[in-house]
C-alpha cells in the first residue's frame, strides 16, 4: 500500500505548481493520494495528482483526492487525473473540491470576540467553531 499526502499553505503572492504521480504496476496493489491546500491573499496553487493503473495491475485500488480552501483573492486550481489500462480494476476514483471561507462562520466567531484575522486562521486550519 502506498499513501501519498501533500499539504500546501500559502499567502501573500506565493505560487505553487505541484505534481504527483502514482502508479499501480502490479496486481492487487493499493495507492492513494490526498492533497490539502489552503491559500489566502493573492497566493496561487496548481495541484496535479495523476494516478495510473497499469494493464498488468488487475485487482488494484487507486484513489486521488484534492481539497482546497480559498480566502481573499487567492486561487486554487485542482487537476486530478487518472488512467486505467485494465478492466479488472477493483476500485479507482479521483475527485477535487474547493471552497471559500464561509462568511457566516467568520461573522459567528467575530460576534463571540474572536478577531477577524484569528477567525480566518482558525477556519483555514480546520478548527471546529462549535467549541467557541
Amino acid at each position: 500500500m502506498l499513501k501519498a499526502s501533500t499539504v500546501i499553505a500559502g499567502n501573500s503572492n506565493q505560487a505553487f505548481d505541484i505534481s504527483n504521480t502514482l502508479i499501480n504496476s502490479a496486481p492487487e496493489t493499493v495507492v492513494s493520494s490526498k492533497s490539502a491546500t489552503v491559500v489566502e491573499d493573492s497566493a496561487v496553487c496548481f495541484m496535479k495528482d495523476f494516478a495510473k493503473v497499469a494493464k498488468e495491475a488487475s485487482g488494484s485500488v487507486s484513489h486521488v483526492e484534492e481539497r482546497g480552501i480559498i480566502a481573499d483573492s487567492a486561487r486554487f486550481v485542482p487537476l486530478p487525473d487518472m488512467s486505467v489500462d485494465t478492466r479488472q480494476v477493483k476500485d479507482a476514483s479521483h475527485s477535487a473540491s474547493s471552497e471559500p471561507l464561509n462568511a457566516k462562520d467568520i461573522f459567528y466567531m467575530s460576534a463571540r470576540g474572536v478577531p477577524l484575522e484569528k477567525a480566518k486562521s482558525m477556519l483555514m486550519l480546520g478548527l471546529p467553531i462549535r467549541y467557541l
